[in-house]
């Protein structure tokens, strides 16, 4: 009895499908286990036939046919043509490199890409080494014209105050003489008449030649101090000169802005530190956010697919959720060759302007997709690509057990076709199972 109860418990278990956990059942006395012992091969045998036979003649139901679902909708279908390209501000401010004595000068620093700057930051700096001893040299000239010209000026100034005092001691020598002279001739003996005349004429010429030396004097004085203070001026202008083009060597953002660093007029990347500049090229720059641009890259082997004034949709890499409508604005006529690891590449440029920017998350530089809208079709029984089989003769429904009825189509995209048709015939023609 109780090896019966153990049987039935576990062919109950196999039958439900549920794991046998032999522990859990309650197993008959010893006295019957010892009567049964022969058996126990062949129960064991006989519980795992059952099992099979149970599992063996076990209904499965039948798969019930899936039906593909229909997908049939009313929109606009549309000849989309995909471009990808990089975001552009339509205004921007560039800070280039000055003119400098030297034609190329190297890039000792640049502020990080990015970077949101207010007026005055320095953005840039050039190497200013020899500048720097230059104007170290220009100073110390300076320091000497300065010295060179004070001492002058001090001794020309000594100069000129012996020649006024040798003028004035020889005009107080002929005012003398001239009162000598002015002695009426009727009270002097003639010979010393003549001798106080002569004397009066070598007073007055010694005086003449006095006032000359001094004026001489001043007008010396006047052309070297002249001549000084030129040449101290002109190394005062170099130093000033030389201050300027060394401040000049740190570009500052003349207004607050974000910053992006210039693409290198050669090679396909933006400057870095280290890079040798020239006079009057742009290092760095400060777009204007509130207007933007998406530049594109139309393969030449595509010439004519996108033209000026289509319609085009713009998704940046960054925010696929947005987008941001616009249109073709121009298209180079002219392809541009660039080399690449698997040889030269010519592509056109394309410029899509878009109708609003967002300058709290667009940044230039950024990558988009464009997709160009070449034509349209609104209001039409569109129904996804993949639930047709298109083919020479035609278009058919592709249904899970074969093949569907067939279906006219006007036109379609590489997702979609549309329809062709009364709508409410289609509709149940496509909703059919």
């Amino acid at each position: 009895m109780g090896q019966a109860l153990y049987n039935d418990a576990i062919e109950q278990r196999l039958t439900v499908g549920t794991p046998v956990s032999f522990r859990r059942l309650k197993r008959p006395g010893p006295h019957v286990m010892q009567r049964q012992r022969p058996r126990s091969a062949s129960l064991a045998i006989a519980a795992c036939a059952l099992f099979f036979a149970r599992c063996g003649s076990a209904t499965v139901p039948p798969a019930t046919p899936r039906t593909a679902p229909a997908g049939l909708h009313r929109g606009t279908l549309e000849d989309r043509f995909l471009l990808s390209g990089e975001l552009h501000a339509v205004r921007s401010l560039k800070l280039i490199v000055p003119r400098t004595p030297t034609w190329s000068i190297g890039l000792k620093w640049l502020a990080q890409e990015g970077t949101r700057v207010k007026a005055g930051d320095p953005v840039a700096q050039l190497d200013n080494s020899s500048i720097l001893s230059s104007l170290e040299d220009k100073r110390q000239e300076l320091i000497e014209a300065e010295l060179q010209l004070q001492k002058t000026r001090s001794e020309l100034a000594i100069q000129r105050s012996q020649k006024s005092l040798e003028a004035l001691r020889k005009k107080n020598e002929r005012d003398k003489a001239r009162l000598d002279a002015d002695v009426p001739e009727k009270l002097r003996a003639p010979r010393d008449y003549q001798e106080k005349q002569l004397t009066l004429e070598k007073a007055q010429a010694a005086l003449s030649k006095a006032e000359r030396d001094l004026r001489e004097a001043q007008q010396q004085e006047a052309t070297q101090i002249g001549v000084l203070s030129i040449q101290r001026e002109k190394v005062r202008r170099q130093v000033l000169r030389a201050e300027a083009l060394l401040e000049s060597l740190t570009l500052r953002a003349p207004q607050p802005g974000i910053l992006i660093h210039s693409q290198h007029p050669w090679e396909e990347r933006t400057w870095k530190v280290g890079d040798t500049v020239q006079p009057g090229m742009a290092v760095v720059e400060l777009p204007d956010l509130s207007e933007m641009y998406v530049e594109a890259r139309l393969s030449d082997l595509d010439d004519g697919e996108a033209l000026p004034g289509m319609p085009a949709r713009c998704r940046l890499d960054a925010l696929p959720n947005r987008v941001f409508p616009g249109r073709i604005a121009s298209v180079n006529g002219v392809a541009d060759e660039i080399t690449t690891w698997r040889g030269i590449v010519r592509s056109f440029r394309v410029r899509v302007d878009l109708e609003q920017s967002d300058p709290d998350l667009m940044r230039p530089g950024m990558s988009a997709k464009v997709e160009v809208i070449r034509s349209s079709l609104p209001d039409r029984l569109l129904l996804p690509r993949a639930l047709l089989e298109i083919g020479a003769s035609g278009a058919r429904l592709v249904r899970a057990d074969g093949r569907g009825p067939d279906v006219l189509i006007e036109a379609c995209s590489s997702l979609e076709c549309a329809l062709v048709g009364d709508p409410a015939k289609v509709t149940a023609l496509v909703s059919a199972p």
